[in-house]
C-alpha cells in the first residue's frame, strides 16, 4: 500500500508482518484470563480517572457497583459492564463531538466512541484496568472507523466492544491506536489504502 504500518499496536491479539506490496495484519481475539481477580492484576495507571473518563465520579462508582454486584473476576465483571452498556445505550450517529462519560451516561445515546468512553469509565470505576482502542471494523465487506474498549486481565489486553451484542471482538477489529483519550483518538490516516481480507473465522 505504500503506508508504513510498523507503528500499529501489536500484542497477543494483533500482529503485523510486512510482505511485498503491503502488510498482513493478523487479528486473533481472545476471551481473556478467567482466573484474574479485580484488584490483583496491576496496571494502576489505567484504573484512575483521566480526561473524559471520570472513574472517581460517585455516580460512575455507584453504577459500576450496581452492575458488577458480587462478581470478583475481571473478565466476568467486565462483560457484565459491556453487556449493560450495550443494553441501555441507543445509537445516535448525529453526535459528532467527543463527550465526557458523565454526559454519555446521562443521555444514554451516542456513537461507538461514546459507548467506549462510558464502558472504559465504568470498568475503571469498578477497579478494572481499561483503555480505549480505535481502528477499523468490517461490516458487510466494508471497513469503517470504530472505537472499542480493552481490559487488562493480568497478562494481556482483551478487546471488548459494547456497541456489539457479542462478548468477544471479531477478527475484523483492526486496531490503529490505544490508550487514554489523548492517544487513542490519534491514529494514522490510511487514505486510499486497499484492505483485502485473506481469512476470517
Amino acid at each position: 500500500t505504500g503506508i508504513d504500518l510498523a507503528t500499529l499496536p501489536t500484542g497477543s491479539q494483533q500482529s503485523t508482518k510486512r510482505i511485498p506490496g503491503g502488510w498482513i495484519i493478523d487479528v486473533k481475539p481472545q476471551a481473556g484470563n478467567s482466573g484474574a481477580i479485580i484488584g490483583k492484576v496491576g496496571m494502576p495507571e489505567f484504573t484512575g480517572s483521566s480526561a473524559y473518563l471520570p472513574a472517581d465520579d460517585p455516580a460512575m462508582i455507584a453504577e459500576a457497583k450496581r452492575i458488577v454486584g458480587s462478581e470478583t473476576g475481571v473478565i466476568a465483571a467486565a462483560q457484565k459492564i459491556r453487556r449493560e452498556v450495550y443494553r441501555t445505550m441507543q445509537p445516535n450517529a448525529g453526535i459528532g463531538v467527543l463527550r465526557d462519560a458523565r454526559e454519555v451516561f446521562k443521555t444514554k445515546e451516542g456513537v461507538c466512541r461514546d459507548y467506549a468512553v462510558l464502558t472504559a469509565t465504568l470498568l475503571r470505576a469498578a477497579g478494572i484496568p481499561a483503555r480505549l482502542a480505535t481502528g477499523l471494523v468490517t461490516w458487510d465487506g466494508t471497513f469503517y472507523y470504530h472505537a472499542w474498549t480493552e481490559v487488562w486481565d493480568g497478562k494481556n489486553w482483551i478487546g471488548m466492544d459494547s456497541a456489539s451484542p457479542t462478548d468477544r471482538i471479531s477478527a475484523g477489529h483492526v486496531k490503529l491506536s490505544e490508550g487514554n483519550v489523548d492517544r487513542a483518538f490519534v491514529f494514522p490516516v490510511l487514505g486510499r489504502a486497499k484492505i483485502l481480507v485473506l481469512a476470517q473465522s
